[in-house]
C-alpha cells in the first residue's frame, strides 16, 4: 500500500508550515479530514474546471459553503489560500510566505487545523495551464474528522459485496522487508525516512530527521537536531543538546534526552506530539531526566517545553517514582512541574496551554 502523493503531500507542507509557526512562537496546526476534504475538491474542481479562484465560477460556491459542506461545521473562522504552477510543497509554501495575505492565514494565531488539497493535471490545455493547483483551508471551532491518508488502493480494506465482513487473511511473506537504517555525519544532515519502518540516526551536527510514513524511530543524537515522526507511531530521541521533537500523526513517544546521559545542566527540549495519543517521556525506572543534581537551583536552564500535551486525546506523561515526589505549579500559561529536593526544587517541564492537572489523575503514569 503507497500514499498517494497528494496526501504524501499533506504532512510535508504541514511540516513546513508548522516550522514556520514554531518559529515566531505559534501553536502548531493539525490536519483535518473535513478541511481536507474541502481543499482537495477544489483543486480538482480547478484543474478540471480550468479556473483559478476562491469562488468556484460555475457552481457559485466559496471556501465557506465548501468546508460546510464536507462537514466541518460550527466554525469559528476559517481562511483559504490558493496557489497555481508550483510542483513541491517547498515551492508553494515560499510563494504563500512572499505573499502577506496568505502569510496572515499561515500565521493566523487563531487557527488549529488545516486541510491540504493537491491536483495536477499533466496535459493541462486549457486557458490556465497550471498543471499543478494547491489549496490550503483553515479553521477553528469546527467538526475536524479524523485525518487518514488516501493510499492507491492496493490493498484490501473490507468486502466489498458485504462491508461488514472483513477481509480474508493473507500470508505474509516469509521474510518482511526491512530497510537499512539512515544514518548521518558528523555535520549537519537531513535524512528522510520512506514508507516503511524507518530507523534513521543524526550522529553530530544540527539535523533534520523526517520519519514519512510507517512506525519510526529517529535519533538526534549530538547536536541541535529537528525530529518529525510524520505518520505513524513513531519513538522520537533528540539525545544530547537542545532538540525540538515532533510526533505529528500516531501515537508517538517521545524522549528528548539522551537515556544513558539524561542530566545536563544545560539542555531544553521543545516536544509537540501532534494528532493521537502521545507520551511524553520525562523519567524511567532508573532516572528522572532533567534533573541536573544541583539542590541550590531550580535548574530553568535543564528542562522539557511540553507544546502540546492534550488529555482529550489521550496524552500522557511518563515519570519516574511516584506523585509524591512532584509538584505542580499553575501558571496563566501553563503548569511547571518540579521534582522535590533538599534544596530548591528542581524544574523537570513546562506543560504548556494546560488548565488544570493534578499529579494523582491518570495522564500521569509513573514508572
Amino acid at each position: 500500500m503507497t500514499i498517494l502523493e497528494q496526501d504524501r503531500f499533506d504532512q510535508q507542507l504541514l511540516d513546513l508550515v508548522n516550522q514556520e509557526r514554531e518559529s515566531r512562537g505559534l501553536r502548531p496546526l493539525q490536519l483535518s479530514q473535513n478541511l481536507d476534504q474541502a481543499a482537495d475538491q477544489h483543486s480538482a474542481r480547478m484543474a478540471t474546471g480550468d479556473f483559478f479562484a476562491h469562488r468556484d465560477p460555475q457552481t457559485g460556491t466559496s471556501a465557506g459553503d465548501r468546508i460546510e459542506a464536507a462537514g466541518y461545521t460550527g466554525w469559528s473562522t476559517w481562511g483559504e489560500n490558493i496557489a497555481a504552477g508550483q510542483a513541491t510543497p517547498e515551492a508553494v509554501l515560499n510563494a504563500w510566505m512572499g505573499s502577506s495575505g496568505h502569510r496572515a492565514n499561515i500565521l493566523n494565531p487563531n487557527f488549529t487545523h488545516m486541510g491540504i488539497g493537491y491536483d495536477l493535471l499533466e496535459n493541462d490545455t486549457g486557458n490556465q495551464r497550471y498543471s499543478h493547483y494547491w489549496t490550503q483551508v483553515f479553521g477553528a471551532g469546527g467538526v475536524t474528522g479524523t485525518y487518514v491518508a488516501q493510499t492507491d488502493g492496493n490493498t484490501t480494506a473490507g468486502n466489498p459485496s458485504n462491508p461488514n465482513t472483513p477481509p480474508a487473511p493473507v500470508n505474509p511473506p516469509l521474510t518482511p522487508p526491512v530497510e537499512a537504517p539512515l544514518v548521518g555525519t558528523p555535520g549537519n544532515d537531513q535524512l528522510i525516512g520512506t514508507d516503511s519502518n524507518d530507523n534513521i540516526f543524526g550522529r553530530g551536527g544540527n539535523d533534520i530527521l523526517r520519519g514519512q510514513f510507517g512506525n519510526d524511530m529517529l535519533y538526534g543524537e549530538a547536536g541541535q537536531d529537528r525530529l518529525y515522526g510524520d505518520a505513524g507511531a513513531d519513538q522520537l530521541y533528540g539525545g544530547l543538546d537542545n532538540d525540538t521533537l515532533w510526533g505529528g500523526a500516531g501515537n508517538d513517544s517521545l524522549i528528548g534526552v539522551d537515556t544513558n546521559s539524561p542530566n545536563s545542566a544545560s539542555q531544553v527540549d521543545v516536544l509537540v506530539g501532534g494528532q493521537n495519543a502521545d507520551m511524553f517521556v520525562l523519567g524511567d525506572a532508573s532516572a528522572v531526566f532533567y534533573n541536573d543534581g544541583i539542590d541550590n537551583t531550580y535548574g530553568t536552564a535543564n528542562y522539557a517545553y511540553i507544546y502540546d500535551f492534550q488529555s482529550v486525546q489521550g496524552d500522557q506523561i511518563q515519570l519516574s517514582g511516584s506523585s509524591g515526589d512532584y509538584r505542580l505549579q499553575s501558571y496563566s500559561s501553563g503548569h511547571l512541574l518540579f521534582l522535590n529536593t533538599p534544596g530548591a526544587d528542581e524544574v523537570i517541564a513546562f506543560i504548556a496551554n494546560t488548565k488544570s492537572l493534578s499529579l494523582t489523575n491518570s495522564v500521569f503514569m509513573f514508572v
